[in-house]
Formats: structure tokens, C-alpha cells, sequence
């Protein structure tokens, strides 16, 4: 008679519904991983800042992974790399309450600004002050 197996140490054994390293939203810029990036948030927008040595313009570009995962990458415009597979860059994971499909990103004065707005329902829970109060408008 074949006995049935118990979990090692008493602990359940339960599947994963969706593996965990795998985030809905992600941005991605075209930096080694350890790069300094200044991360400020408002009420509307995040805005992503590090010093680029690239000169010319750039874009972000939305990619579907799966239905459901979606990445932005930031790339040198005329750049054809979307799909090509970079381990070490700069990669973010951006919350449920932003719009990356309405990211932008602009080369100035030697700094990338990339710019992910939020949904309009987290515009109206901040009170109208805070964008002066912390000096960034999105």
C-alpha cells in the first residue's frame, strides 16, 4: 500500500496562482542597475530623474508582456532594442494607482525625466496645496 507524503516540517504546500516576482507595471530605463535615480512623487505624476550621458531624444515605449503586465522602457529614439533582453538595468516597480501608458520622457540639460501620471481617482483624495507645498508639478 503506497503511503501518502507528508510536507517537510509540517508546513502545507499550496500553488501559486501567478508567480511573484512578476508585477503588472514596471519601468525600465536604459541604465546599469546600481545608477542613482531620483524618485519624486506628487499628487498627479512620478517623476523618475538621473543624469544621461545620451544626447538626442528620447521615448518611452509601452510593452505588453502578458495581458495584464505591462513595461515601459525607455529608449533612444530610433532605437529598434524593445524586445531584446537586458539583465542589468534600472528597473522600478510602479503601483496600481499610475498610468504608464501616458509615460513620457525627455532628455534636458544632461538629465533623463521620465513622468508616469496617476489614475484621477488618487488626484482627488490630495488636498489641492501639496503641489506647492513640495515645489513639483506634473
Amino acid at each position: 500500500m503506497a503511503r501518502k507524503r507528508k510536507p517537510l516540517w509540517g508546513l502545507s504546500t499550496k500553488k501559486l496562482g501567478r508567480l511573484p516576482h512578476v508585477f503588472s507595471r514596471v519601468l525600465q530605463l536604459p541604465f546599469p542597475a546600481d545608477t542613482d535615480v531620483s524618485v519624486q512623487e506628487a499628487p498627479h505624476c512620478f517623476r523618475f530623474v538621473a543624469e544621461s550621458p545620451a544626447a538626442g531624444q528620447v521615448e518611452a515605449h509601452i510593452v505588453e508582456i502578458h495581458p495584464g503586465v505591462t513595461k515601459v522602457v525607455v529608449r533612444e529614439t530610433g532605437s529598434t532594442a524593445l524586445n531584446d533582453l537586458h539583465l542589468d538595468v534600472w528597473r522600478i516597480r510602479l503601483p496600481e494607482s499610475t498610468r504608464p501608458e501616458l509615460a513620457t520622457a525627455v532628455l534636458a540639460a544632461g538629465e533623463l525625466v521620465v513622468t508616469v501620471p496617476k489614475t484621477q481617482d488618487v488626484w482627488a483624495a490630495v488636498p489641492s496645496f501639496c503641489s506647492i507645498a513640495t515645489n513639483l508639478h506634473c
